[in-house]
């Protein structure tokens, strides 16, 4: 992993972190987790994510 991969993945992360805390918190809606966290990976594009890992969030 190259550093800037490990930078992305990080900011990928951190910044997943605080979405599903608004989510936790009914801060957001699911629509809105969903739609921040595809934002994300098209940000970030880190090499491992909730869609990578097949993870359902429903």
């Amino acid at each position: 992993m190259t550093s800037n991969q490990f930078e992305r993945q990080k900011n990928y992360s951190i910044s997943l972190e605080i979405l599903f805390s608004l989510k936790e918190n009914k801060l957001i809606t699911d629509d809105e987790f969903k739609e921040s966290e595809t934002l994300l990976n098209e940000k970030y594009k880190p090499i491992i994510s909730i869609v990578s890992l097949g993870i359902n969030l429903n």
